[in-house]
């Protein structure tokens, strides 16, 4: 039982976290702007959930990969966890392009022409896809490292804190969204 502790609390402690770092951005813009000011960037800044097809592909996959490695298939787990990712990835770029392309159309069917403001904070968080793609601690918890990975997301989380700070300051509320995609960007790197 105290194994199984050990394990799943860091796991636990690292989504939730996530999930607050995902959040940080609007927390942040409700303190320096109004609130017809939020409600413009909150329209914008959230991603289509185009990535539950990738949480889908991730829960098929995990199984197999983590035995593959637990069994000392490492070559094997790394190319299922490949394929995974490029049969996701095919989708999640097509999303990018068809989002960039018709940003201005998709916030206006889904928020109104009142919204249309909204557009360029879409279009950033849209980037967020890219990180997306897979699940970058999969390997990391196939060598039972949950607390690495529960690091990894206070990392993302400060990070993505101070860094809305400073991007406000310099570049207004597409600061904020910028601050997601960098400290995304930066976890898979941390990651790989």
């Amino acid at each position: 039982f105290r194994e199984i502790l050990s394990y799943s609390i860091p796991i636990c402690l690292s989504f939730t976290i996530g999930t607050m770092s995902r959040y940080i951005d609007r927390a942040v813009i409700g303190l320096f702007y109004t609130d017809e000011q939020f409600a413009v960037y909150a329209a914008g800044a959230h991603e289509l959930p185009y990535s539950l097809v990738t949480s889908s592909i991730v829960t098929v996959l995990m199984p197999k990969v983590i035995k593959n490695y637990s069994d000392g298939v490492i070559d094997q787990s790394i190319s299922i966890w490949q394929k995974g990712m490029i049969a996701s990835s095919y989708l999640i770029f097509f999303a990018i392009g068809t989002n960039v392309l018709l940003s201005s159309e998709i916030v206006t069917v889904l928020y109104s022409e009142k919204y249309a403001e909204s557009t360029p904070y879409f279009i950033v968080y849209t980037l967020l896809l890219v990180s997306r793609i897979t699940y970058w601690g999969m390997f990391l918890q196939a060598m039972k490292k949950p607390k690495t990975i529960m690091y990894v997301s206070i990392f993302s989380l400060v990070s993505n804190l101070l860094l809305n700070f400073a991007l406000i300051r310099l570049f207004g509320m597409i600061g904020a969204a910028i601050s997601a995609v960098v400290t995304s960007y930066a976890s898979v790197g941390i990651y790989l």
